[in-house]
Order: structure tokens, then C-alpha cells, then sequence
């Protein structure tokens, strides 16, 4: 593969994966219904679970080496070769819980109250992984490459089991009796679920491995040989867990903290039901959460105070003034006096003074009337996370993330990540039987504000094995993407021959063929800055047909 350190843009190959996922489940689960205590009704349900899965991987990055260029007035400029082991993992999780809950009913009131028990551990199993394959071949500097050779593992359990219990409490008051006015309140704790490998793959050195060193394209082909990679230093990167200065160790340079506990979701639910008349009801509801106890690989030997503040103001001549980039002066953060690639140890452990917090208001509204029937629903909600400097190891855009709108990333890599995080969300359905030839007809609207788009830039590759940081420009959540709107719309005909019914339909996706923005690049010392990656989907007709007999 080649890769574009300033735009992130990827050519000529990537990575090649394979999974197998078999699971195994017993679950035993009962109900007992019984009236007189307290005076009431109780309706209890209890149940056990057993649960195993299993997760095999592959992954082979292309050619087992990354061509990096720095981009310099347009043109790419070989600088950096990241050079790939292949990776097999087989991991074993395991989840042990029990739960029961009653629901107690006495007059107009409902009181549900429950608890759940859950231990779960994990486990790495035994594997072997070839050397990457220029292991041995000689180097720019005369030296044989000497790292990522073949390893064997032969499997490892972390020592730690999560042990959690989650309460959970309600009520529910139909304040005259007739369901048309109904309050209702929840409190609730909810434990995380382990993901396979999370806890033992610390100790799993059969991961996929990777190191990067400087690299000169003698030969100008614009592919990476062993003769032109520059091992006289420390590697400019090491992934986590790699130990560089040991490469045949059968062992990562991890641990976990066994008295780590699982991170947690604690949740409170206000709410009102109202049913105005026989055809129409509205609710609203006040949701909060915190989200806190997460995890992270805390670096040993290094913090934030090994870091200094370097200012920077990117060239950003090569980008167009047409995309409008946006290059003044920022602040990133490298280590002064250690070498990062020197301190490889670090500690699977929770993450101190790091949480996030919701805070959500939900409207809802239904109806029907002589073949027309309605739902709607309007959220306004506020997600918030909090770092402190013990957060994070390095500080840079601390100041722009803490405190700031913030939900996890998903997809792709960097500050090209897509932040789920909308302000509000509107969406609304109706649908209506016409007396005439009973046709069916349905609409669908989707609304909400736009996902976070944060704009950065990328800073140079930093001292010490730092290697570069993308620094946003204003805190998380001020930048937005535009506001989404769609409409689909659905006319149906079911037709009867027999005992068989066809339904014939017509969908149409995105009515108004809007063109609606969902993601940009964003690096502004990019040549791509600010240039659409992605657009809604445009217009689309469908035609089916159902066969019912």
C-alpha cells in the first residue's frame, strides 16, 4: 500500500482479514406469577446463562509494507516505511449470569425491580506467526532487518474476572386508573460486555506487529526494499505491545492491572404518558447516563508532564483557495527527553478521570383516525465527555476534548472518523389506506443536526518516536457537518387470486434527491481539505412484489 501522511489517502492495496465467530449458549429462564404478598400482584421471572464464543482471525496487510510519502507542493515524496508482521489470533470469551426480577402490581401502581449478575473472563489461545518476510534481508545501513520475526504462543489467560452486579429499579403510577395519564421513573446500572481477546490479548504477542523507520526511494520506483530503509535509529512508531529493543520475545511488553474492574453505564429515566382521546397519545421522557471506569493502555514511565508544547503554523500553498483552508497557528505536544519507542511497557487499566455523560429530552407522539395512523418523535440530547491530564498520555488536543460534545468514533482512522453525535433528531411516519381500490400509501421523514466535523492539522512527524497528531481547531462538537433531512415514500396494492395474495409496491428513497453533505476531509494542510468524502445516497425506485399463501 502507499499511503498520503498528510491526506490519509490509500492506493495500490490493503488489508486482508478473515474471521470464524462460533458460540456456544445454554440458558435456563423461568416465570412465576403469584398474588397476596404486600398485598399485591407479582409477576417474577428468573433465568441462567452459559455463554462461550470463540473468535479466530487472520489479518495480512498487502505486500507486509506501508510506502508512506509526505505530500510537498502537490508532488508525494517517499519518507517513511511501516513494515507489517501478519497476525493470528484465537481468543476464548466466556460469560456466567443469572438474573430475576419481579414486577409487582397493587392498584394503579407498578413497581419492577430487579438484579443481574454477570462474571466474565476471557482467554488467549496458542498460535504461530511466520516473520515478516524481509526478516534477515540487508538494510540501507549494511545491518540485516532484525525485527518482527516468526513467533509461537503458547496461549495466556489475563487472572482477571469480572464480577458485576447491575440493580435495576421502577415504578409506574396510572394515576386514574384508566392508562390515559401515566408517570413512570427508572434507575438502572448496566455492565459493560467483554469483547473477545479484550483482557487477555494484552498478553498475546501473535497480534499483528508493526514498526516504521525512515525510508529513501534510491531507485524511484516508489516501492519499499529492504536496501532502502534506515535502521540506525529507534523506530519512528512501534505499535502497542511490540518490544523493539527484545523483537524475539515471546511475550508482549503488556500486563493487566488484576485488580482492574469493568467499566459501567449508570441511567435515570423520567417520563409521562398522556392519552388525549381514544386515537392520540404524546409522551416525554428525561434520560440521563454516565458512562465511567474505562480502559485504556496506560504507558509506563511516560505522562503528560514528559511533553512540551511545540507551535506550528502548517504550509498550506498546495491546497487550493478555492477549499477555503484554515492554517493558523496551533499547539501540539511531543516528548522532550524520552524516546517513546524506549518505553514499550504499559498497563491494561482503568482510565482515570475520564467519563461521559447524556443528557436527553424525548417527545413522542401516535395517532389514527379512519385509516390514517401517525408516529413521531423529537430528541434533543447533549453527550459530553471529560478528560482530566491523568486522562491522557499525551496532552495534546486536551483542551479541545474535555468538556466537549463527543460520542465514540467508528470507521476509518485519524480525524477522517466519523463522530455519531447529533444535537436532535426529528423523524415522523404516516400512513393511510385509501377507501379507493384499498391502496396504501406511506411516508417517512428523517431529520437531526449534523454529526461533528471537527477540522485539524496535521503536525510533522514529532521527536521521539512521537510520530504526528492531528490538532483540532475548536473544541469537539462547535464544527458540524450540514443538517440532515430525508424523505422516502412507499404506495402499496395487495391483490388476491385464490388463496395467494400479491402485494405489488413502490418504494421511492430520498424524495427530494437531496444532495446532502455526511462527511469532508478535513485536514487542512491536506490537498484534499475540505473536499466532500461522502454524499447521501441519490434517489432511488424500487418495485416489488410480496407472495403470500
Amino acid at each position: 500500500p502507499s499511503i498520503n501522511i498528510q491526506t490519509g489517502a490509500q492506493d495500490r492495496s490493503s488489508t486482508a482479514q478473515k474471521f470464524v465467530r462460533p458460540t456456544n449458549s445454554f440458558e435456563l429462564t423461568g416465570t412465576r406469577s403469584t398474588s397476596g404478598l404486600f398485598g399485591g400482584d407479582h409477576a417474577i421471572k428468573f433465568g441462567i446463562r452459559y455463554r462461550q464464543d470463540r473468535a479466530i482471525s487472520t489479518s495480512h496487510r498487502g505486500g507486509n509494507i506501508d510506502a508512506r510519502f509526505n505530500e510537498v507542493a502537490g508532488v508525494l515524496v517517499p519518507a517513511q516505511a511501516t513494515i507489517y508482521r501478519d497476525s493470528i489470533t484465537d481468543y476464548n470469551l466466556f460469560d456466567q449470569s443469572a438474573y430475576i426480577q419481579d414486577t409487582f402490581t397493587k392498584g394503579n401502581v407498578t413497581v419492577m425491580a430487579g438484579l443481574r449478575f454477570d462474571r466474565q473472563w476471557d482467554r488467549a489461545n496458542k498460535g504461530v506467526v511466520p516473520q515478516t518476510p524481509i526478516y534477515g534481508q540487508i538494510t540501507q545501513t549494511g545491518l540485516p532487518f532484525n525485527q518482527l520475526p516468526s513467533a509461537t504462543f503458547a496461549g495466556a489467560e489475563s487472572g482477571v474476572y469480572f464480577n458485576d452486579f447491575a440493580p435495576r429499579l421502577g415504578l409506574t403510577w396510572d394515576m386514574n386508573g384508566d392508562g390515559h395519564n401515566v408517570a413512570r421513573v427508572s434507575l438502572a446500572r448496566y455492565a459493560s460486555q467483554l469483547g473477545d481477546g479484550d483482557l487477555s490479548s494484552t498478553y498475546n504477542p501473535v497480534v499483528q506487529a508493526n514498526v516504521r523507520y525512515p525510508w529513501t526511494d534510491l531507485n524511484g520506483d516508489k516501492f519499499v526494499q529492504p536496501g532502502e530503509i534506515n535502521i540506525s535509529g529507534a523506530p519512528l512508531a512501534v505499535s502497542t505491545g511490540y518490544d523493539y529493543l527484545n523483537p524475539g520475545a515471546l511475550k508482549t511488553s503488556g500486563t493487566v492491572d488484576t485488580n482492574m474492574t469493568n467499566d459501567y453505564t449508570n441511567e435515570a429515566i423520567v417520563g409521562f404518558d398522556k392519552q388525549f382521546t381514544r386515537s392520540f397519545a404524546m409522551g416525554i421522557a428525561g434520560i440521563y447516563r454516565k458512562y465511567d471506569n474505562f480502559r485504556w493502555n496506560d504507558r509506563i514511565g511516560v505522562d503528560n508532564s514528559d511533553f512540551s508544547p511545540v507551535s506550528f503554523t502548517a504550509n498550506c500553498s498546495a491546497v487550493p483557495a478555492s477549499q477555503s483552508p484554515n492554517c493558523p497557528t496551533i499547539t501540539y505536544y511531543q516528548p522532550t527527553s524520552k524516546n517513546l519507542s524506549n518505553f514499550p511497557n504499559f498497563i491494561y487499566t482503568n482510565r482515570p478521570g475520564a467519563s461521559r455523560t447524556y443528557k436527553g429530552v424525548e417527545v413522542t407522539a401516535r395517532g389514527r383516525a379512519k385509516g390514517l395512523t401517525f408516529n413521531g418523535s423529537f430528541t434533543w440530547s447533549d453527550t459530553v465527555a471529560f478528560f482530566k491530564q491523568g486522562s491522557l498520555e499525551d496532552p495534546t488536543n486536551i483542551a479541545n476534548l474535555d468538556g466537549a460534545q463527543y460520542a465514540p468514533e467508528t470507521g476509518g482512522s485519524g480525524i477522517d472518523n466519523v463522530f455519531i453525535n447529533a444535537k436532535w433528531l426529528l423523524r415522523g411516519s404516516v400512513s393511510y389506506r385509501l377507501p379507493w381500490q384499498d391502496i396504501g400509501i406511506a411516508a417517512n421523514y428523517n431529520g437531526r443536526s449534523g454529526y461533528p466535523g471537527p477540522t485539524g492539522i496535521l503536525s510533522p512527524t514529532r521527536a521521539n518516536g512521537a510520530g504526528t497528531a492531528t490538532v483540532y481547531l475548536s473544541p469537539l462538537g462547535e464544527e458540524r457537518l450540514p443538517t440532515f433531512h430525508n424523505v422516502d415514500f412507499r404506495v402499496d396494492k395487495a391483490v388476491k387470486i385464490k388463496a395467494a395474495k400479491i402485494t405489488f409496491s413502490a418504494d421511492v428513497f430520498n424524495v427530494m434527491n437531496a444532495d446532502i453533505v455526511q462527511g469532508r476531509r478535513r485536514t487542512q494542510n491536506a490537498s484534499n481539505a475540505n473536499l466532500i468524502s461522502s454524499l447521501v445516497a441519490p434517489r432511488v425506485i424500487r418495485f416489488g412484489a410480496r407472495l403470500n399463501w
